[in-house]
């Protein structure tokens, strides 16, 4: 720090003075700073008072002349920008009407976000203000920031002027309109539900689908989901008295969107309109449900509305319009399968289930749970009931496990789930012994094809939930008389629970498999067949071995490293010993996997010192190519520091190797390592190379400086000296010799004690000359506590 202030204040640059300036600041050199700004040039006062960091200068006279300047850049200040960020950092007392001024002038573009950024700075402080200097904006026309309406929240509601106006205009850009949108009084509101009826009648009336309409309508949708909750709540009430299906399906469908854009988070319905939306909602369902012909997809709408109310009170009038539903839904699928002809209609090929079941699922409560519990063995709609009592029982238990993201498979919690069955019995849910209740009932070889089917649904559900032991009703299942076919994800949901599944199923659902693509080759497509999703579940079957006589029944495209990637990302999943024996037979069937990254990745991954042993031997011999040397060399390090064995052959193996890229990927293994024996073995390595202390120069700072994190800072750390009284005392007694050991020894030593001049000296380790004797330095050091001197 010294340095560089002595060096900033030498140099004629005003630019690279104040950043010097800066830095030092922020790291508390006001020292520094203040010597700084002592001998500074005019050019550099004025540079550093366009700057608002630092805040302030120590020196109280140096402070003042800080102040001064940076109110003569901002007098002279015409970006508007950079002026706004200057109000918002120095709060004057006319903080708030300048502010609205500069918002409401014409020459800010919104081009990048500098313009955004400026905004919310000063919004926390001055919210009214902006919000004046936007709505002034949306009057003029004048084009507006991302997400304007956020910063509309607490303003003023307006049903005239131009703000109003533009919110009725049909030709108002989205943008403006959307932000006009959130300043909107009831009046307004009003007018543009009256427009949107009008284009929904226009859309009915024409019976087809228009660009222009549907566009119309999309623009009006999103400005109204954009309005204050209280003004659209009094608005949507005083228009939901109909009886017309089509409208009713509208207003709920607006209701299930107010307040967010996209996605399904957005604010909950207040408090204070609970009551008044629940009476509409279910007044809307008895509407529908007296209605004389098929209303299903606006009673769909009504139940993506109870799923944004989420009141449990409504889950006995939502089961009954889904009984209406599902009833209308057979009726036209039986009316079309009698006459079959074209294509399906609406009402015959969609099912609306799932959006009823999220709708309890979004009320929690007894009510909804008993609703659901009840229809478990509903045929027509019983799995998404298990769903959503999922849903529900996740929402109480967030899962604690870590998800893998972009992969294929995710059977994380097989193994702990497996030693968890196998020292006793796991825990269950009330849920879970629900669900299988109905499938011990319906799986049963006796009942109907479809209970079967239902039952088998129904217990991958079940096995994702706390389930207790189940292996009894999991193997009944398992002996179905059903096809291999349909009872794929039940093996699925029981390996990831913990399950240990039969091979002889896997070999029967593989083989069957292979029968039908040869006629349908899709079936074993990489990404859209069928193919992996069973030799994904060998890893976990009572003979995990048998995936090599599974791979041999593949076409020889599929057995390629490339095509069972999917394969090498769930063994590290299943268990150590029988997954390296089949990494490992896989390589000596096949060398190429030896080339293949996914390989190596899963040894990584298993993160054993029997797969450590296995990649040093494979490296080291040559068999395992160097593609990903720091990977590698970052694998062999934690595994070194874990594994004793594993430390002890990589440093055996490197005094054996060659100069080359193996040797390097085990030097950068060791660099890591502050460690006196791996010191010494590199260090033996490269007495006669040329430069050799720059191949060390790494592992000498991590031998003399230690690390441990800040009390003061968070995320930061503190370096400091570490005794190496060892090690200094072996490269002395090389000295004397004058050989190359004596020139790396000396060179090695110098490097330390540049780190102790850096970091400080260690107060009782011995220096030159005592390194011999051992004694430290000072001989004070030595001297016994409360001796005299």
């Amino acid at each position: 720090m010294e340095l560089a202030a002595s060096l900033a204040a030498d140099d004629p640059e005003p630019e690279i003075v104040v950043a010097v300036v800066e830095s030092l600041a922020f790291r508390r050199g006001d020292r520094q700073v203040n010597r700084i700004m002592q001998a500074a040039s005019d050019a550099t006062w004025k540079a550093l008072g366009k700057e608002s960091y630092p805040y302030h200068l120590t020196d109280a006279q140096l402070d003042t002349r800080l102040a001064a300047e940076r109110a003569a850049a901002r007098a002279a200040e015409t970006e508007p920008v950079r002026l706004l960020g200057c109000i918002a950092d120095e709060k004057p007392v006319d903080a708030g009407a300048r502010i609205t001024a500069l918002l409401g002038r014409a020459d800010i573009e919104f081009k990048d976000m500098n313009v955004d950024r400026a905004i919310a700075r000063a919004f926390p402080e001055f919210s009214g203000a902006v919000a004046a200097g936007l709505m002034a904006r949306i009057a003029a026309d004048l084009p507006l920031p991302y997400r304007a309406g956020d910063y509309l929240k607490e303003a003023p509601l307006v049903d005239s002027g131009p703000v109003a106006e533009a919110a009725l205009d049909p030709s108002t850009p989205a943008r403006r309109l959307n932000a006009a949108a959130a300043v909107i009084g009831p009046a307004t509101l009003s007018a543009l539900f009256d427009q949107l009826f009008a284009i929904d009648d226009q859309m009915q009336a024409l019976g087809r689908y228009d660009q222009q309409l549907s566009n119309a309508y999309s623009r009006l949708q999103d400005a109204i989901t954009a309005t204050r909750q209280d003004v659209f709540v009094a608005v949507l009430v005083a228009r939901g008295q109909t009886d017309n299906p089509r409208r009713i399906g509208l207003l709920a469908d607006l209701l299930a969107r107010h307040g967010g854009s996209s996605g399904r988070s957005r604010p909950p319905i207040g408090a204070a309109h609970r009551a008044t939306v629940r009476t509409d909602i279910d007044a809307w369902i008895t509407r529908l449900r007296a209605a004389p012909n098929t209303v299903r997809h606006a009673s769909s709408e009504v139940a993506r509305a109870a799923e944004r109310l989420a009141d449990a009170s409504l889950a006995e009038p939502l089961r009954l319009l889904l009984e209406r539903d599902l009833t209308d839904h057979a009726a036209a699928r039986a009316a079309y399968l009698a006459k079959p002809g074209g294509p399906m209609p609406a009402d015959a090929s969609t099912g609306y289930s799932m959006l009823y079941a999220r709708a309890f699922a979004a009320m929690h409560d007894a009510p909804a749970v008993a609703v659901l519990t009840r229809e478990l063995s509903d045929l027509r709609w019983g799995i998404d009931a298990a769903g959503a009592l999922y849903e529900i029982w996740s929402a109480d238990y967030p899962p604690k496990e870590e998800r893998i993201f972009g992969s294929w498979t995710n059977f994380s919690q097989h193994l702990s789930r497996r030693a968890e069955r196998a020292a006793g019995t796991p825990p269950t849910s009330e849920f879970a012994e629900s669900i299988f209740a109905v499938i011990r009932r319906f799986g049963d070889a006796a009942n109907s094809d479809a209970k079967q089917q239902h039952a088998l649904a129904l217990a991958v559900t079940g096995l994702a939930l706390p389930h207790g032991a189940k292996r009894r009703e999991i193997e009944a299942l398992l002996g179905l008389p059903q096809p291999i076919t349909h009872k794929q994800r039940l093996l699925v949901a029981a390996a990831g629970a913990g399950e240990i599944i039969p091979v002889t199923l896997l070999m029967d659902g593989l083989r069957n498999l292979l029968d039908a693509a040869r006629t349908q080759t899709w079936r074993l497509d990489e990404n859209r067949g069928e193919l992996m999703g069973w030799i994904d579940l060998f890893p976990f079957s009572d003979d995990p071995e048998r995936v090599h006589e599974a791979l041999a029944l593949l076409p020889e495209p599929h057995r390629r490293p490339h095509a069972l990637h999917r394969l090498l990302e769930t063994l590290p999943q299943s268990p150590v010993a029988s997954a390296l024996a089949t990494l490992e037979r896989l390589a000596a069937d096949n060398p190429a996997f030896l080339q293949d990254f996914e390989w190596m990745n899963a040894l990584i991954k298993l993160d054993t010192e029997d797969a450590a042993l296995m990649v040093l031997d494979g490296l080291c011999e040559g068999r395992i190519p160097v593609h990903d040397d720091f990977r590698l060399s970052r694998a062999l390090t934690g595994w070194t520091r874990k594994y004793p064995a594993v430390r002890a052959a990589l440093i055996a193996r490197y005094r054996l190797l060659a100069a080359g890229n193996i040797r390097r990927v085990l030097e950068m293994a060791m660099d890591d390592l502050a460690d006196e024996e791996v010191f010494m073995a590199l260090f033996e390595s490269h007495v006669s190379a040329r430069d050799a202390i720059h191949s060390l120069v790494g592992l000498v700072r991590n031998l003399a400086i230690g690390r441990k994190r800040s009390d003061q800072w968070a995320g930061a750390f503190e370096e400091f000296g570490v005794p190496l009284t060892g090690l200094r005392a072996r490269l002395f007694a090389m000295l004397p010799a004058n050989d190359d050991r004596a020139r790396l020894a000396k060179q090695c030593l110098i490097a330390i004690e540049k780190h102790r001049d850096e970091h400080g000296r260690v107060s009782n380790e011995p220096r030159h000359p005592d390194i011999v004797t051992g004694r430290a330095w000072p001989p004070e050091a030595d001297e016994p506590r409360g001796a005299v001197s």
